[in-house]
């Protein structure tokens, strides 16, 4: 599919402005699970965005897509990480112990891995694929699968490519519903997260209240891991759902729901940026 490219570079920066925003207003409030009861933003996070491995592991990758080409494999973006990321935690640390021992994607993200596999590590590097992949899901899924399944497995895994189709999507279709239903094509139906997917559409659908729709997220799918994803994915797709593609409104929702709010306002910010462009994020 044939883009016009100041279409496509203002989309891309969108997105990449929607991340960076998404990421720097939701950092200060990692890991509290209560409602976070704000009106807005309660201070200015200042002139630059904090550091974050959502998009730090994206600019990794951009790299090895500058130095590699296209065609890649799991492994070359593993070795880029071993030599030139420190990232050692949750996830990330079993995954460079497997990847050192010898053990390969998509086993590096499983062995000795039970309690962090499905965290938020992967699906928040979700854009770069979604990028590169404008228009083109399946392409979007594929190159997801490849970086989910360094560090993570399952509905993680489901979770990046979700979120890469959408945003590869988001450069064609402006319509959030359509997006959404062509993400859940590429999570399996008897999953978590898509029987999670499924009760948020359906009380979307029927006009429920967002923070009644979060209060269902956790009474069916908490974990003790604040990063897990089901729960944070959720909070992502109640954002995008009742935020109705307005910047300010999808953040601050996804705020609200509380859990891995860098991961989850970053995210959801990304796919706005996306479908408005630069000059759209302010309306």
């Amino acid at each position: 599919m044939i883009l016009d490219k100041k279409i496509y570079r203002d989309k891309v920066y969108a997105c990449w402005i929607g991340k960076n925003i998404g990421g720097t207003l939701g950092a200060p409030f990692e890991g509290k699970t209560e409602i976070n009861n704000l009106t807005w933003y309660i201070k200015d996070p200042g002139g630059n965005p904090l550091p974050n491995d959502d998009l730090d592991l994206q600019l990794l990758w951009i790299d090895v897509l500058k130095e590699k080409g296209t065609i890649i494999n799991s492994c070359d973006l593993a070795d880029a990480w071993v030599e030139k990321c420190w990232y050692p935690f949750s996830e990330y640390g079993y995954f460079l112990k497997n990847y050192m021992r010898g053990v390969k994607p998509p086993y590096s993200g499983i062995i000795n891995n039970s309690f962090f596999k499905e965290g938020m590590g992967c699906p928040i590097r979700s854009e770069i694929w979604g990028i590169i992949s404008a228009g083109n899901p399946e392409l979007a899924s594929q190159y997801a699968y490849m970086d989910a399944s360094l560090d993570h497995a399952e509905n993680s895994v489901y979770a990046e490519q979700f979120l890469a189709v959408i945003e590869a999507m988001a450069f064609v279709e402006s319509d959030m519903d359509r997006l959404i239903g062509c993400g859940m094509k590429y999570i399996p139906t008897e999953s978590k997260l898509h029987k999670c997917f499924d009760m948020i559409i359906d009380m979307y659908k029927k006009g429920e209240d967002w923070l009644l729709a979060r209060k269902e997220v956790l009474n069916k799918y908490s974990h003790p891991d604040f990063t897990n994803v089901v729960q944070n994915l959720g909070f992502v797709l109640i954002a995008l759902l009742w935020g109705k593609c307005d910047m300010r409104d999808t953040i601050n929702i996804a705020l609200k729901c509380g859990y891995d709010t860098d991961c989850t306002c970053a995210s959801a910010a990304s796919v706005v940026g996306i479908i408005k462009g630069y000059e759209g994020l302010g309306n």
